[in-house]
Formats: C-alpha cells, sequence, structure tokens
C-alpha cells in the first residue's frame, strides 16, 4: 500500500502479543518468544502507533515496555496513569498524509491488569486532552472501547470524526 503513494495510517489496536493475561506456565516460553517475534515484525511494518489491549499486559510492565522498545512504534493511551497521576503513555499523535493534518488520541478504555497503573474516565479524559491539543482536519479516536461506549462518546464529545475500535 505505501508503494502507490496513498496516504494512510498504519496501526495497531492491541491485544497483539499475548492471547490472554493468564499465560500457562508450561507455555510461557512459547508465548513469550511469540511476542519477541510479534515485536520484531510491528517494527518491520512500520506503524504508525500502537494502542495497547488488556493482554499486552500479560509479561508485566517490564515485559510489555521490551515489546514496546523491539517494536519501536510509538504508544498511545491518554487514560492510562500510575498512581500518582503521570501518564504512562503518550495522548496524542499528529499525522499529516496528504493534504490532512490527523489528530489521533490513544483512549485504552480498560485498567490495566498491573500494579500501580490506573484507568482515567475515557470522556473527561478526550475532553481533557482535545482541549489542548493543537488544530487537525481529522480527530480520530483509537481505543478498546466497546462500540456502544465508543458511539456514546462520538455523540457527546464535539469534535471527534471517527472512533477506531479493536470491538
Amino acid at each position: 500500500h505505501r508503494s502507490t503513494g496513498v496516504p494512510g495510517l498504519y496501526f495497531d489496536l492491541g491485544n497483539t502479543f499475548y492471547e490472554s493475561l493468564d499465560v500457562p506456565p508450561e507455555l510461557s516460553e512459547q508465548w513469550g518468544r511469540r511476542a519477541a517475534i510479534v515485536a520484531r515484525s510491528m517494527a518491520r511494518m512500520k506503524l504508525d502507533f500502537f494502542v495497547p489491549g488488556p493482554t499486552d499486559f500479560a509479561a508485566g510492565l517490564p515485559g510489555l515496555y521490551r515489546l514496546i522498545e523491539a517494536a519501536k512504534t510509538p504508544v498511545l493511551a491518554a487514560d492510562i496513569i500510575t498512581e500518582s497521576g503521570r501518564p504512562m503513555f503518550p495522548s496524542v499523535l499528529y499525522f499529516d498524509r496528504g493534504d490532512l493534518r490527523i489528530r489521533v488520541v490513544g483512549i485504552a478504555g480498560f485498567k490495566p491488569a498491573v500494579e500501580g497503573l490506573l484507568n482515567k474516565d475515557p470522556g473527561v479524559t478526550l475532553q481533557a486532552v482535545l482541549a489542548e491539543a493543537e488544530p487537525a482536519d481529522l480527530t480520530l479516536v483509537a481505543s478498546h472501547l466497546d462500540k456502544k461506549r465508543a458511539r456514546a462518546l462520538a455523540k457527546a464529545i464535539p469534535g471527534i470524526d471517527a472512533f477506531l475500535i479493536a470491538d
């Protein structure tokens, strides 16, 4: 697709590295190797961004950081914070594609099963991010929200052109 010159965004909406949060002990090494291969594959694909899903935290936060580093892909999740309130990942990225300036906000939409991380309310988070964001021609929200929640937020918050959901 890239070789055609047609502008596009390339992304992954998570639940990519592991099949479940509970890694069977007898499959731990196998799943870990598979996750590392997937991360290296992501790097070769040169994705524009990645929003982690719940199962991406299966190896804990240090494991996820190793995989993200190997994937060489920016991570977005405005609503995942530490207990002290510090953001874990960037909230928004901007892309120039063709004549469009595209703003992408990442919303995980779940509380990670990792000690020390919290999940802020997606609606409040989106409003805050958009209030501080640079102008753009198109605003996309990439998330793990279900269709019902995404649809409700799209109606309630002006300025969102589309939700990209993993549901």
